[in-house]
């Protein structure tokens, strides 16, 4: 039997992550995964959050295999995904993205599911002190790195309702601030703010949605291996390796 890629990941999607080869954790649980290696955007994790598209299309040469490209005006995915805190105490959601050079609008949004509290997103935005990647709290926006345009680059987010905590990923950086969130939208949207817009311009990439609040190094695992980091083994790589997936390897940009 062939196995794929897709198949073998909606195989483990109920196993804990083993992030990089790490030993399981129970907090830990892959909830939507996008590859965007097709048009059709499908949720490779097993679980059904297919997206409906609006405007998105398949390009090529993304940072491992395709992408989405989100063409800055009135494109998104929405993922019927309920991301609030009451759902979700923790959660740690990101992608990789290469930003257009030509985005003329200081806000923009990657992951969204805002109402219009600062309600769980992650983007471009600069009111965090600078122009940059950057992440909603739920009372305001914590700041990163400045955005340089059509350079992939690897953006996360950690919410962690019960420490009272936020903390962003830019590539090798992380910035934390004390903060708990309200209560957003019931889905979530790529590429776009469901409350105002704020469409982002350019390809993305491997976009993930985990149960739980991952640490510094589980994020550093991922942003070094790539979707393959991400994608849930039983108790080892082995696992999967068992059945003839050892071509999940993708070429990286």
């Amino acid at each position: 039997m062939m196995i794929t890629r897709t198949s073998a990941v909606a195989m483990a999607a109920g196993v804990a992550l083993a992030i990089g080869g790490m030993a399981p954790q129970a907090h830990a649980q892959l909830l939507a995964l996008y590859s965007f290696d097709d048009a059709s955007f499908a949720d490779i994790s097993g679980n059904g959050y297919t997206p409906t598209n609006t405007n998105v299309t398949f390009a090529s040469g993304g940072f491992e295999g395709g992408s989405a490209f989100f063409n800055g005006i009135n494109s998104f995915l929405q993922i019927g995904l309920d991301i609030n805190p009451t759902a979700l105490p923790q959660l740690t959601m990101g992608c990789w993205v290469r930003v257009d050079d030509d985005f003329d609008s200081p806000i923009r949004q990657f992951i969204s599911h805002d109402s219009g509290g600062f309600d769980r997103s992650l983007g471009i935005d600069f009111r965090g002190g600078l122009t940059g990647y950057s992440a909603f709290t739920g009372s305001g926006v914590l700041g990163g790195a400045p955005v340089v345009a059509n350079e992939w680059a690897f953006v996360a987010v950690v919410y962690d309702q019960t420490a009272g905590s936020v903390t962003l990923h830019v590539n090798g950086s992380s910035f934390t601030t004390l903060s708990t969130a309200g209560s957003g939208n019931t889905f979530v949207r790529l590429g776009s703010n469901p409350a105002f817009g704020e469409f982002f311009g350019g390809q993305m990439d491997n976009a993930f949605f985990i149960r739980g609040a991952l640490s510094p190094t589980e994020i550093t695992r991922i942003r070094e291996g790539g979707i393959n980091a991400i994608i849930p083994t039983p108790t080892a790589a082995a696992g999967l390796a068992m059945l003839g997936v050892g071509g999940l390897m993708r070429r990286r940009r």
